[in-house]
This record gives structure tokens, sequence and C-alpha cells, in this order.
């Protein structure tokens, strides 16, 4: 049995499709995240019987227990503030830039809007700093730019009230 991530890598490396290829047709059963991965699955593995589930991953960062008041307390941010996360490293392929489109009419509808994006930027800050500032968000936008070790993701789980696919916030 395979747990498949996604069945091709977002981020390419010589010889990733192949490798894919040639490990997926040796399994028989198989979980996957989306219907994207179990169509692509089947372009490789006609046989392969398969289930599709989410597998939530925010559970493995619960480690203290944080509240979501100490959260944001730490992190400077008000108690009424309503807060989107997007977590992970920042790529093309995740939708950051669609968020931050959709960010202006979101703020136009719910007041007290943040948005906190934490994560690694590779070498896309500038871009993303300027669609912030085209959009005019740059007031409701935090950034925390660089790899977040996994004994500090939970501060900005507990902080959200809503995240970008990982779970639930960890404080309902």
């Amino acid at each position: 049995m395979f747990v498949c991530h996604n069945v091709f890598p977002h981020e390419r490396f010589p010889f990733d499709r192949l490798l894919s290829r040639v490990t997926l047709k040796k399994g028989n059963y198989f979980i996957m995240h989306s219907k994207l991965d179990e169509k692509d699955l089947r372009e490789i593995n006609k046989n392969a019987q398969c289930v599709r589930t989410v597998i939530p991953i925010y559970n493995a960062f619960c480690i203290r227990g944080i509240s979501k008041q100490d959260a944001r307390e730490y992190l400077k941010i008000k108690p009424e503030d309503n807060v989107l996360l997007f977590l992970g490293f920042v790529r093309e392929y995740k939708g950051l830039n669609y968020l931050i489109h959709a960010m202006q009419k979101i703020s136009s509808e719910i007041s007290n809007i943040r948005l906190l994006v934490v994560g690694d930027f590779d070498n896309d800050k500038d871009y993303y700093i300027d669609l912030i500032k085209k959009c005019g968000i740059e007031k409701i936008v935090n950034i925390v730019d660089g790899y977040i070790p996994d004994t500090e993701v939970e501060l900005y789980f507990a902080a959200c009230d809503l995240d970008n696919g990982y779970g639930e916030s960890l404080n309902p």
C-alpha cells in the first residue's frame, strides 16, 4: 500500500516522473489526497485501487497545547481579529497570489480580517510584496519569511481562524 501526497512532485528534479511511474506501478492499494492525484495515478497504474481522503497533519504540531489567546498575545494579534493563515513553502503552484487578490474583496466584507503568511519565499518575496501593495492590503497582511521549525508551527495554527488546508484550527 502507498500513501501518495502527490503522484508527481511539484518541484521538479531530473527523472522525477520516471521514478514516480516505476515506483507507483508496483503498488495495488493507494490513499490519495485529491482527484487530480487519483487521475495521475490511474494514468500510471490503471488497476490501482484507491481511496481519497484528507490526511490531517496539523495534529502532529499540537505539542504544547497553546491556546488561541496565548498564541495571539505572543504574535501581537488582536483578539477580535479574524485571522487567515497561509503556512508552508511559498511557491507559485500553491496559489498565494489568488488569496492575495481575494483579500481585497474579503476585507471589504469581513471586518478585522488579517492574513498571516508564514513560510519560506525562496526568491519570490518581492513579487508577493509588490502584489500586496498593488492590491492595497499591506495593512492587513503579516509576513513571516523563512523556514518555521516544527516546534513553532503550533503557534501559528493556534492563532488562526482558518488555514490553507493543513487542517482546522488547533483551537476550535
